[in-house]
């Protein structure tokens, strides 16, 4: 039984967290668009924009899901930057032109915030009885 208890503890401390699965898929996909640019490869620039949008699809539905136990705020912003995103690369068809750095920005500081320590946010403080909460 200790075999498989070692086994099943490795296996635990080799586990990736999703947050830093995410950051990953991230990273992944700048490295694809910045790849694409350096080569001048417009096949592989047409692919790795088309792996960002539809990350970016899979999270807003991810953040939509009525199940997702993220605060409201955080998904609106979440959903709103995807959005921004999505945007750029559909305009980008039509006027021939992409702000790339916004792309790779945007995508960079996810990867960043999920890379980051995750903690919770700070919960209210209940006043102490007796005591007025102090006014901003």
């Amino acid at each position: 039984m200790s075999r498989q208890y070692a086994a099943y503890r490795n296996a635990q401390a080799s586990t990736v967290s999703s947050r830093q699965t995410e950051a990953d898929v991230f990273l992944r996909l700048n490295f694809a668009l910045n790849k694409a640019l350096k080569d001048r490869d417009n096949i592989a620039l047409a692919k790795a924009l088309a792996d960002i949008r539809r990350y970016w699809y899979f999270l807003i539905g991810c953040v939509e899901d009525p199940t997702n136990p993220l605060p409201l705020d955080l998904k609106t912003s979440i959903v709103g930057i995807g959005r921004a995103v999505i945007r750029e690369i559909d305009a980008s068809k039509v006027r021939k032109a992409l702000d790339v750095n916004f792309i790779l920005s945007v995508n960079q500081n996810c990867a960043e915030g999920l890379s980051g320590p995750s903690t919770p946010a700070p919960s209210p403080k209940a006043p102490v009885e007796g005591m007025e909460p102090l006014q901003a």
